[in-house]
C-alpha cells in the first residue's frame, strides 16, 4: 500500500520552521541567569562590620564588576546589575595594594608591617592608616574588576610607640653682624649663624642620645687683628718675639661648624647652645686658639642611641619646628576617617577585597 504525503505538507513544514525560529528568538532574549546577589554580599560584609570583635567572612559571587561606596555595594555582570546596602560600619576596598590584600586574606598586621614596627622612629600604625587612606581615595566609589570571591576582614590594632626629635633653631644675630664687619666679602643679609637649638621629644625618648650638628660654614678664617700701621706692626711683632712685650693680646679664632652633644634623656624639651656670644666676648680670653661656632643653614642633625640608629634630618631655616628624627605619619594626623572606629585605644578597620 502506498502512502503519499498530502499535497499541502510543505506548507506545514514551513510553518513549523517559522514557529520554531520565533520561539528560539524569544528564548535568546530571556536572561539565562539572575544578576549577582548584592544583598547576600552586603549581608556578608555586615556580618563582619557589626561584630564587636575582629573577624572575617567571604562570599563567592559571579560579578564581573563591583563598586563599593561607604555603605553601598553595586555588582554587575552580563545578566544585569544589582544594588544593596549595609547599615553598620563602612569598609575600604583595597584591591591593588598587595600588603593590604595580604592582610584581608589572613596575614597578621604585625607580619605585614614588621619592618615599620621594628623601626623605633617609624609609626607602623600610622603607615598602615596612610595606606588605607590611599586605598580609600583610589577605590571607593570606583568600578573594580572582581575576582569571584569577596573577602571582608576587620582588624584591630593599637598605636605604635614610635619616638623622634623635633628641632627649632634660633639665630645669633650679633655674631652674624660681627662677622660681616670683619670680612668685606660677607653681606649682612646673607649671613645667619645658628645660635641655639630647641629640642622636643616625640613619644618617650628615655635613652642616652648623642646629637651631632654640622652646619654650613659661614667663614673659613676670622681676622680680628686691627693693623696699627706697617712700621708699628713690624716693631711690635719683633719685640713680642724677642722680649715678649708689646704683644698682640687678641687670640687666634678657629671657626667651627660641627658640634657633638650627649643627652642622658629628653624629658619633654631641651635647649642646646651652639653660640651665644659676640666676637668681642669670644676674644676676651687668654685661651689660644679660641674655637667659635660659625655654622649656618642648612644644618644637618644626626641622632644616635638606643632610640635612634643614625637618624638624620636637616634644619633649613630658623623659627620653624622641623622633625629631624621620627615618624612621617602618626595616627594623630588622621581626623576620624569614616572607615575607622576607636574603642578605648583599639583601632578597628574593615578592609575588603572584591
Amino acid at each position: 500500500m502506498d502512502f503519499e504525503a498530502p499535497a499541502d505538507a510543505w506548507y506545514v513544514y514551513v510553518a513549523v520552521v517559522i514557529i520554531s525560529a520565533t520561539f528560539a528568538g524569544i528564548a535568546v532574549g530571556i536572561p539565562s541567569a539572575p544578576p549577582p546577589d548584592a544583598t547576600q554580599t552586603a549581608n556578608t560584609i555586615e556580618g563582619v562590620t557589626a561584630s564587636e570583635f575582629a573577624g572575617s567572612a567571604s562570599y563567592e559571587h559571579d560579578a564581573d564588576i563591583v563598586r563599593i561606596d561607604h555603605q553601598t555595594i553595586t555588582m554587575k555582570n552580563d545578566h544585569g546589575e544589582s544594588h544593596a546596602s549595609f547599615s553598620y560600619g563602612t569598609v575600604v576596598p583595597v584591591n591593588g595594594d598587595d600588603r593590604l590584600e595580604n592582610i584581608v586574606n589572613g596575614q597578621s598586621f604585625e607580619d605585614a608591617f614588621e619592618e615599620e614596627l621594628a623601626d623605633p622612629n617609624t609609626d607602623g600604625s600610622g603607615t598602615f592608616f596612610g595606606k588605607v587612606a590611599s586605598a580609600d581615595e583610589e577605590n571607593t566609589g570606583e568600578d573594580l574588576y572582581a575576582k569571584g570571591e569577596l573577602v571582608a576582614r576587620t582588624i584591630a590594632i593599637e598605636e605604635d610607640s614610635a619616638v623622634g626629635i623635633e628641632t627649632r633653631a634660633e639665630t645669633n644675630d650679633d655674631l652674624a653682624k660681627n662677622l660681616t664687619e670683619t670680612d668685606d666679602d660677607l653681606e649682612k643679609e646673607d649671613v645667619e649663624v645658628v645660635g641655639e637649638i630647641r629640642l622636643r621629644e616625640v613619644g618617650n625618648v628615655s635613652s642616652e642620645t648623642e646629637l651631632e650638628f654640622e652646619g654650613t660654614p659661614v667663614v673659613e678664617t676670622i681676622d680680628v687683628d686691627e693693623s696699627s700701621g706697617w712700621l708699628t706692626d713690624r716693631v711690635t711683632g719683633f719685640t713680642c718675639s724677642i722680649a715678649d712685650i708689646w704683644c698682640d693680646d687678641d687670640p687666634d679664632i678657629e671657626p667651627i661648624h660641627d658640634e657633638q652633644v650627649t643627652l642622658e634623656g629628653l624629658e619633654g624639651s631641651e635647649r642646646i647652645t651652639l653660640s651665644d656670644t659676640t666676637l668681642e666676648e669670644a676674644t676676651d680670653t687668654e685661651d689660644e686658639p679660641v674655637e667659635l661656632w660659625t655654622g649656618s643653614y642648612e644644618l644637618e642633625v644626626t641622632a644616635r642611641g638606643d632610640d635612634f640608629e643614625d637618624c638624620r634630618g636637616t634644619i633649613e631655616t630658623s623659627e620653624e619646628w622641623t622633625t629631624v628624627c621620627g615618624p612621617d605619619l602618626t595616627l594623630e594626623e588622621f581626623d576620624d576617617p569614616h572607615w575607622h572606629d576607636d574603642n578605648r585605644g583599639v583601632h578597628y578597620v574593615t578592609l575588603v577585597v572584591v
